[in-house]
């Protein structure tokens, strides 16, 4: 087995993680991963010329998270290193069930990140997923049903965020760390069998262990393959859909029908779904089942033949074209009243916006950009679902100041068509929501809150 050193030194290079002159914050539980990739980082850091400074995230859930803090401040201390720490009294403001729990603590821990490496000059973030944690997730994605994409789980990459162990087993890293008498600390929640990963640490993968010893190879090497083919299959598909593409007015894409039906199966699949992507804005509510309805449809019928997708798209077969389009003509001009509690159908997008009043320390799934949770009395003003503005202006979760919504969509690359038909939550003329992106740290429930609303949107069935 190599050293946890050497597994992090190519796992640097092979993903060129991190490299001369960049300024990687660590954040740093205190638990045996994070601390071991503390001390291996600060030990590579003068090898690629990278610069290293800390985080840490009290959530305040248990009686050890003050000591902890401290561990870790002092462990970065002694070591040099700037440590930004911060709490976050998440125990007071939740009553909800454990799950819940730990989706909002991931929540706040990763805005706290994004604040903490604006605040210390970084621009890369490194967390400290393991090999072990790659196989997990992977076990419970095809548990819960995912394709390829899915499957592919933990990425090494993703925006800013990087991940040193993530080539590196849980195996390696208490070798490293026993070898070197580290010290680290141990959340007892890790061993509690209610949450669903840590059933699978506790009993599916040993079990799986005793068939193959090598399955978190056997499965980070799948999710390796699955990622680099999903991410060769997805690039492959947009080109052919930009190969194919006729013409593209707002809300209708045309394509060329003979080259779509010359395409392997899995490329038709992927071209539809970025079609409709293309249209719609999102997948929410189109499944692989719509997908491969459209395809047959398509295939064994003449002109005119087609299905209508949920979200107001429709895939069309027309002559010597293939049409992709919006169910209709719809105004993207929009502004309907939302009452609380109530319901606002936007006919114009094809979805239904509603309003519930919630208890204040009640969070949703962590992947779910359809629901938000708000302070009740933050609302003044009357709430209405509407479309973009000029001039429009709002302060986003997780960033400092203010923020013309036109360059919030231009940083994440949102496409025109995208953003003429994403909905607004409108709160007496400021915005509190760009739907499906980001709240408005003005409006949105937090430790004070005594009086919450619980807004979500959904297509129309």
């Amino acid at each position: 087995m190599h050293s946890l050193t050497d597994t992090v030194r190519r796992t640097l290079t092979r993903h060129d993680m991190a490299g001369r002159g960049q300024r990687v914050l660590l954040a740093v539980s205190g638990g045996p991963d994070s601390t071991a990739m503390l001390h291996v980082m600060a030990g590579l850091a003068p090898e690629f010329g990278f610069s290293l400074a800390v985080a840490h995230l009290d959530h305040g859930f248990r009686p050890e998270s003050v000591e902890e803090a401290r561990f870790v401040s002092g462990m970065a201390g002694e070591m040099g290193l700037e440590c930004i720490v911060a709490k976050s009294d998440l125990k007071a403001r939740l009553t909800a069930a454990p799950a819940n729990k730990q989706a909002a603590a991931r929540d706040a821990r990763y805005v706290f990140l994004d604040s903490a490496a604006d605040k210390s000059g970084a621009g890369l973030i490194a967390v400290g997923h393991t090999a072990d944690d790659q196989a997990e997730t992977c076990m419970m994605r095809e548990i819960r049903g995912s394709g390829a994409q899915g499957l592919a789980a933990i990425p090494p990459v993703r925006g800013r965020i990087i991940r040193p162990l993530i080539d590196a087993t849980r195996e390696q890293v208490m070798e490293y760390l026993a070898e070197r008498g580290i010290p680290y600390r141990t959340d007892p929640t890790n061993l509690q069998p209610v949450y669903l990963r840590n059933r699978l640490r506790q009993e599916l993968m040993p079990l799986l262990k005793s068939y193959n010893p090598q399955v978190v190879h056997t499965l980070v090497q799948s999710a390796d393959i699955l990622r680099e083919e999903d991410e060769f299959l997805s690039a492959f598909a947009e080109g052919a859909l930009e190969g194919l593409e006729a013409s593209r007015v707002d809300g209708r894409i045309e394509l060329d029908l003979s080259g779509f039906a010359s395409l392997h199966t899995a490329i038709k699949r992927r071209v539809l779904r970025q079609a409709v992507m293309l249209i719609k804005g999102d997948l929410l509510g189109i499944s692989y089942g719509h997908i491969i309805e459209a395809a047959q449809s398509i295939a064994s019928g003449g002109t005119g033949k087609g299905v209508d997708l949920p979200g107001g798209v429709r895939i069309e077969r027309s002559y010597d074209r293939l049409i992709v389009c919006r169910a209709g003509t719809p105004d993207v001009s929009f502004n309907v009243a939302l009452g609380v509690p109530g319901r606002a159908e936007v006919d114009a997008l094809g979805i239904v916006v509603e309003a519930a009043l919630a208890d204040a320390g009640e969070a949703h799934r962590e992947d779910d950009n359809c629901a938000a949770l708000f302070d009740l009395d933050m609302l003044t003003g009357p709430l209405t679902v509407r479309g973009r503005r000029p001039g429009d202006v709002f302060q986003p979760v997780g960033m400092s100041g203010s923020k013309k919504l036109k360059e919030f969509f231009i940083d994440l690359k949102v496409p025109r068509l995208m953003r003429a038909r994403t909905p607004i939550l409108d709160c007496g003329g400021e915005i509190a929501w760009v739907i499906g992106y980001r709240l408005d740290r003005r409006f949105m429930a937090g430790a004070n809150t005594k009086r919450a609303v619980l807004i979500k949107f959904d297509t129309m069935t």
